[in-house]
């Protein structure tokens, strides 16, 4: 089974992490520039925010095939975040079938 994610929604997720990026650097920035240990944390707050944007916006974005059984599913952001993955897949129980194997990633109509 061949499946992959479409261009456009591979491009909006290199767009996110860029804009990641560089909300950390300038949030490194600001708190460098700062005289005050507490502005340590803004950096950590930026990514824990950016990062959980960006399981959200993955969990809604991406559904999933079982290997056995062939049946197509959503998955929210938790098991999106802990669920171990390799790229295009992610080992999920089937809510159908509900076996556990290693299911396809395919982008959300």
């Amino acid at each position: 089974m061949n499946i992959s994610v479409r261009k456009s929604s591979s491009m909006r997720l290199a767009v996110y992490i860029a804009a990641l990026v560089i909300v950390m650097s300038a949030a490194i920035v600001v708190t460098l520039l700062i005289d005050n240990p507490v502005g340590a944390v803004i950096p950590v707050i930026a990514a824990a925010i950016g990062l959980a944007l960006l399981i959200r916006w993955h969990a809604r974005n991406t559904t999933y095939i079982c290997e056995k059984c062939g049946y197509q599913f959503d998955i929210g952001p938790l098991i999106d975040f802990i669920s171990p993955h390799l790229p295009e897949r992610k080992l999920l129980s089937c809510p159908s079938c509900g076996k556990r194997s290693w299911c396809h990633a395919s982008t959300a109509n």
